[in-house]
């Protein structure tokens, strides 16, 4: 009867290959399968099959491997640069293939990138015609290094991934069941020490009191370092080691360590146990990104890969929201500024930013300067001071809007697309960049017109066409109250303005505290065109000078 096998090995003979295919070799026949995943009762993979070890001395090598395939559940590929140049690895493969479904081919990339290294064979499905119908890449455990240390240090952590797709499990789930053996393993060699210890001290004593004294000390110690590390681990934002090493510090049928109330408070950290939802939302932290100083802004790119801050001292940090480790770090340097406003991600996923005083365009990938535009090289009067950096929704303009001027760029390479002068507006009018907003293709600007003076004035938005610099006025009878206008464009004719009239017909006070009781709420749409009003939506409210909403009624 013929020697049946695990898996086939199949590699070209030059050092690299043959020294992974040789430990591959030896850790697969020695493995010993975790407990819940035996199949038959299976303690062991089985017998491996490798050209140097298995064949006998023959002049018919090629029926002796092929016979080793056919008896061979697996086939694996040891893949570098070289093998897509050996006809007998080619012909291992393509037979395998044959007699064996696809999915019980697997590949080890020990050196180059996966392109160069992968035989076509295990890359291009092909009909019996030689017609591409095709193109896949094969399940691989990469161990590509730069020398022998880093190789064997990922040699041990992606052996699972061969060992997962051998045993037909999920990688995770193996991966899991080998942290908890390690736990365990390492739990019983600690209790052996201390059992080992506490019987020479019971047999120095005579003692069996002590010796049981010295036992449940250990575990007790052993709970509570446990506990500890659950701790730790969940400030490091590992919840899931976290929760095991809480469960293994507590009491179960399989342990009868003591009850630790430090890894009950572990376990509840763990799982969210002690949250407040009246106050967290039922929120909890996945990530922590740690700052020495206080958050001013932040923002993501597209494909939420990168997290990017603006702290309290003008530091911008970009992290990789993956791993939560921090890539790079830029500071302006100019310690006058105060603050630095995130303006947003370009079409490149490059960030720009605003000191108030020029806009920043900064590479995510390392934080270097692409490109600098300082608007007092545009605006040589004082008004340099840009209040309100924007972006266009389809991120390809920028808009500047000084109290002289607005100033659009090009967010690519930070040219100068326009510079449109303000009018001076009759007092008590003015222009005023606050709250200020860009429709969605970049063309226009809405802006509020309001009363400088002391007293209440009139209050109103204007839109300028950055195409060609014209203002329209639309103009509103409504006060002027800042905090409590917005605008938005819906779509390229249309604007929303939202808008408070906070005038008091009736009010009451309560010590030193006035009480507003009349606020009517409006909230117009215009249509840009024929500078009318679509439709108008009011409703009143009441709110007091705290700006806390009460319950009105006549």
């Amino acid at each position: 009867m013929s020697k049946k096998y695990i898996a086939f090995i199949s590699y070209r003979h030059k050092p690299l290959d043959k020294s992974v295919a040789v430990k591959l070799h030896q850790v697969i026949e020695h493995y010993v399968i975790p407990r819940g995943l035996r199949k038959d009762g299976r303690k062991n993979l089985g017998k491996v099959f490798r050209d140097q070890d298995e064949l006998p001395v023959s002049n018919n090598l090629t029926e002796n491997i092929f016979e080793a395939l056919d008896n061979s559940e697996y086939l694996i590929v040891i893949c570098t640069p070289d093998t897509p140049e050996s006809v007998w690895v080619a012909n291992e493969i393509t037979y395998f293939l044959e007699h064996h479904d696809r999915n019980h081919v697997l590949a080890v990339l020990a050196s180059g990138a996966p392109e160069e290294s992968f035989p076509e064979q295990l890359t291009h499905i092909r009909t019996k015609d030689g017609e591409l119908v095709e193109l896949i890449e094969p399940l691989a455990a990469n161990i590509v290094a730069d020398n022998p240390v880093q190789r064997r240090k990922l040699f041990n952590r992606e052996k699972l991934r061969l060992f997962a797709g051998l045993l037909g499990c999920q990688y995770d789930e193996l991966y899991r069941r080998e942290q908890r053996y390690k736990t365990r393993l390492w739990l019983t060699l600690s209790c052996a020490v201390m059992l080992v210890m506490a019987g020479f001290s019971g047999v120095l004593l005579n003692r069996n009191a002590a010796i049981k004294a010295n036992y449940e000390k250990s575990l007790l110690n052993q709970s509570s370092y446990l506990a500890s590390e659950s701790l730790s681990a969940l400030n490091n934002s590992d919840r899931f080691t976290a929760i095991s090493l809480a469960i293994e510090a507590l009491p179960s049928k399989e342990n009868d360590r003591p009850l630790v109330s430090s890894a009950e408070y572990a376990l509840g950290m763990a799982v969210n146990a002690y949250l407040a939802p009246q106050d967290t939302y039922g929120l909890a932290p996945y990530d922590v990104f740690v700052h020495s100083e206080k958050i001013n802004d932040f923002t993501v790119n597209e494909d939420e890969s990168r997290l990017i801050t603006a702290s309290q001292l003008n530091f911008v940090t970009c992290w990789d929201t993956e791993t939560v480790s921090q890539k790079w770090t830029y500071s302006t340097g100019n310690t006058s500024i105060s603050s630095i406003d995130l303006v947003g991600f370009n079409k490149n996923q490059d960030i720009i930013i605003s000191d108030s005083k020029s806009f920043i365009c900064l590479e995510t990938a390392d934080g270097n300067v692409k490109w600098q535009k300082k608007i007092s090289d545009y605006v040589t009067d004082y008004s340099t001071y840009v209040s309100s950096p924007l972006m266009s929704e389809d991120k390809t303009i920028l808009a500047a809007v000084t109290s002289k001027k607005v100033l659009t760029f090009d967010t690519r390479d930070g040219h100068l697309i326009a510079s449109w002068k303000l009018p001076e507006l009759p007092e008590p009018l003015a222009l005023q960049s606050y709250g200020s907003c860009l429709s969605q293709d970049g063309t226009k600007l809405a802006m509020y017109v309001n009363g400088e003076s002391t007293s209440l004035g009139i209050a109103g938005v204007a839109v300028m066409d950055l195409t060609d610099g014209s203002l329209t006025e639309l103009l509103n009878e409504f006060v002027y109250q800042e905090m409590y206008i917005d605008c938005r464009f819906a779509g390229p004719d249309k604007l929303i303005i939202s808008y408070a009239d906070s005038s008091v017909e009736h009010g009451s006070n309560f010590g030193d505290r006035g009480l507003y009781v009349t606020v009517k709420n409006h909230l117009q749409c215009y249509d840009l065109d024929t500078h009318t009003v679509l439709w108008e939506d009011i409703h009143e409210s009441s709110v007091t000078n705290y700006g806390t909403t009460l319950k009105y009624s006549e």
